[in-house]
C-alpha cells in the first residue's frame, strides 16, 4: 500500500469520512491522485473550488462547509516551500471540521499527503504516516487524539468507550480533563414508539 493510500485510510478513519481523495497540482489544474470511495460529484466539486477559490488554497486557506447533514474540507497541500502542490479532500455525514482540533489535524494529514505526491511510487517508503505522525507528536497529544477519535466514533459513550481501552469510566473522566478535552453531549436517538398489541 502506498504512502498516499495508508494517508487516506488515516484520514477516513480519524473524521469517520465517507469519502477521501488527494489530487495533485499540475500546473494550473489538478488531477485526481490517490482516493477512497469518490464519485463524480467529487471531482466536480473539488474542480469548482479550485476555480473558484484558487487564491486562498494557494495561500493555504482551507475551504470548509459543514452543517448537520454533513461536512466537506478541501485542504491544500503544502510542500517544505509552503507551494501548492496539491489538494486533500475528505467528505463526512456529520458535522465536522468547525473546531480547531479537526482543522489542525486535517493540516497534518495534508503535510503527510505532501510527502507522498513528492515521493515516486516505485521507491519503497521506509515509514507509515502513522508511524512518521508518531514519531513527531507528543505523547499527550497522540493520547489525546486516541481518545477524541474513540469518543466520537462511539458517540460519547462513555462505557463502551472504557470497555475498548480496557479501563474504568472514572479513568476515561479522569483523562478527559487531564487532556483539557471538551465534554460533548450527544443526544440520543429517540426510540420508536411501541405499537399496542
Amino acid at each position: 500500500m502506498s504512502l498516499a493510500d495508508r494517508t487516506l485510510e488515516a484520514v477516513t478513519d480519524f473524521s469517520n469520512a465517507r469519502c477521501v481523495a488527494l489530487f495533485v497540482r499540475e500546473q494550473e489544474r489538478v488531477r485526481l491522485f490517490a482516493a477512497r470511495n469518490i464519485d463524480q460529484w467529487v471531482i466536480e466539486t473539488v474542480a469548482w473550488a479550485w476555480s473558484n477559490h484558487r487564491a486562498a488554497l494557494i495561500k493555504g486557506q482551507l475551504i470548509v462547509e459543514s452543517s448537520e447533514k454533513g461536512s466537506r474540507a478541501v485542504v491544500p497541500v503544502l510542500d517544505t516551500d509552503e507551494r501548492l502542490t496539491g489538494l486533500l479532500y475528505v467528505r463526512t455525514d456529520e458535522a465536522r471540521f468547525a473546531d480547531d482540533r479537526d482543522r489542525k489535524a486535517l493540516i497534518q494529514f495534508a503535510r503527510i499527503a505532501a510527502m507522498a505526491l513528492s515521493v515516486p511510487a516505485e521507491l519503497p517508503i521506509p515509514q507509515t504516516a502513522v508511524e512518521l505522525y508518531l514519531e513527531r507528536t507528543g505523547t499527550d497529544d497522540v493520547a489525546r487524539q486516541q481518545l477524541l477519535v474513540l469518543l466520537e466514533k462511539h458517540e460519547w459513550n462513555i462505557a463502551r468507550v472504557a470497555r475498548l481501552m480496557g479501563v474504568t469510566r472514572a479513568t476515561i473522566y479522569n483523562r478527559i480533563a487531564k487532556l483539557g478535552i471538551e465534554r460533548r453531549h450527544v443526544p440520543k436517538a429517540a426510540a420508536p414508539k411501541r405499537q399496542p398489541a
